[in-house]
């Protein structure tokens, strides 16, 4: 289990504990009865332990989603990325975001262009680091599809030079 992505955080689930006072996790709270079963987690049964125990396909999983009522967009990417891959995601952000108070929270994504922007930039400066002029590397990036000018990659140049 990777502790960075499967954190294991608060979220609906079928495992919940009653929190009041006297109903505490752990035995460290003054005051607290302690679980016969011992300490734990209020509601900290991953999403996976309960596809696992069940063994949903991921025709199933989208399915679900789409009666839970997702947006298009986001089953869109629940098919193209993977139902289970999809629930990790979510799950990640969920945990990381710790929206609870309204039960959403927002992810911006900047423009895929940015990071292709990046990758323009990176191949410019291996090729001025080999010697290529302008033109020569103005025609590989056209080659593979990129839309540039000999000024953009002066402007990398002096970026880079500086």
């Amino acid at each position: 289990m990777n502790a960075r992505t499967d954190k294991k955080c608060n979220s609906n689930s079928i495992y919940t504990a009653d929190l009041t006072p006297g109903h505490r996790v752990g035995a460290r709270q003054r005051g607290s009865d302690r679980f016969p079963e011992g300490g734990g987690y209020p509601d900290n049964c991953i999403y996976s332990e309960i596809l696992r125990a069940e063994k949903k396909s991921a025709d199933i999983v989208l399915s679900e989603l789409k009666e839970i009522g997702l947006r298009e967009d986001l089953l869109l990417m629940a098919e193209k990325i993977g139902a289970d891959n999809f629930l990790q995601m979510w799950q990640f952000l969920d945990c990381y975001y710790e929206a609870r108070n309204s039960g959403r929270f927002r992810v911006a994504f900047p423009s895929f262009d940015k990071y292709k922007k990046y990758l323009r930039n990176q191949f410019i400066k291996s090729k001025i680091s080999l010697g290529l002029s302008k033109m020569e590397i103005v025609k590989e990036l056209r080659s593979i599809g990129f839309r540039v000018s000999e000024r953009t990659v002066r402007r990398v140049k002096n970026a880079h030079n500086n």
